[in-house]
């Protein structure tokens, strides 16, 4: 079993949110500290990365996630999977 507690909250991407390189650097500080400060693995990051996106960002999210699920990439190569997500926020910030 795999719990998350962290001593503050992990932090939301709003729609119109155009700094993704801070905001991606403090959802990986907070990500560090999960699991006993081992981190998270890559499904781990993928699962909570979805709860703190908002508007257009989780629509994105959601289409490379389904698009990854239904050709067997989110099990064989999830890393892969989560660097296309961080990709496609990346490429919304202009």
């Amino acid at each position: 079993m795999i719990k998350f507690s962290t001593p503050g909250k992990f932090p939301i991407l709003d729609e119109f949110d155009k700094d993704i390189e801070s905001y991606k650097k403090e959802f990986h500080h907070m990500s560090r500290i999960s699991n006993k400060g081992q981190g998270m693995n890559p499904i781990e990051e993928i699962t909570i990365l979805k709860t703190c996106l908002r508007g257009c960002r989780l629509d994105y999210f959601n289409m490379a996630y389904d698009d990854s699920e239904s050709k067997g990439l989110l099990r064989d190569n999830p890393q892969g999977v989560l660097d296309l997500i961080w990709a496609k926020l990346d490429s919304l910030k202009e």
